[in-house]
């Protein structure tokens, strides 16, 4: 059976007008589609290279709008710190007012006891490392006297070896002259 031969075409892309509605095309800016399959990688290499720089400039955008988001919310806060004296004078604000401070009274009394655990638990973690350092402290003390027995022993073995070496010249000067004369000796 034949191999039939391999048909290579390259993609064709919807090019994107302004009129098209492809926003997001334009905004990447990849540039023209290559026309022949051989300018296919140079065309990858600069729509990668265009994808990092995008991922920069999005991450760079999704800092502004966090930032904006905190902005709006403290510009809230604080022109609901302006408005609630005012507020609480009015009639037909008096039961909303009310249930915000109840809340507020409840987050308060969230937060004395949440500040309480919180604190109780920086205590029990200021004692466990207090026990770490101290068990930490015997720890190196142990091994400093496991290094001083271990020096001490080889000194002793040390001291062992040449004893048993002495020994045996001992015992050799000492066969020797029991196996000598008595008379020859001098």
């Amino acid at each position: 059976m034949p191999a039939r031969p391999l048909d290579v075409r390259p993609v064709q892309l919807a090019t994107a007008t302004p009129e098209s509605g492809s926003d997001v095309r334009l905004l990447a800016d990849y540039g023209a589609v290559p026309s022949h399959w051989l300018l296919s990688p140079l065309y990858t290499l600069r729509v990668l290279k265009r994808r990092r720089e995008l991922r920069r400039a999005l991450a760079a955008r999704k800092e502004e709008a966090a930032r904006a988001a905190a902005e709006a919310e403290d510009a809230l806060v604080a022109l609901a710190e302006q408005v609630r004296p005012t507020a609480e004078q009015q009639a037909t604000f008096a039961d909303v007012m009310s249930a915000l401070r109840r809340a507020e009274e409840l987050l308060r009394m969230r937060d004395r006891v949440l500040t309480a655990e919180n604190e109780a638990e920086m205590a029990r973690l200021a004692s466990a490392d207090a026990r770490l350092a101290k068990l930490e402290a015997d720890c190196e003390s142990a091994r400093a006297q496991e290094r001083e027995a271990a020096t001490e022993l080889v000194a002793a073995q040390e001291a062992l070896v040449r004893e048993e070496a002495h020994l045996k010249r001992t015992e050799s000067e000492l066969r020797a002259a029991q196996r000598e004369p008595s008379g020859t000796r001098e």
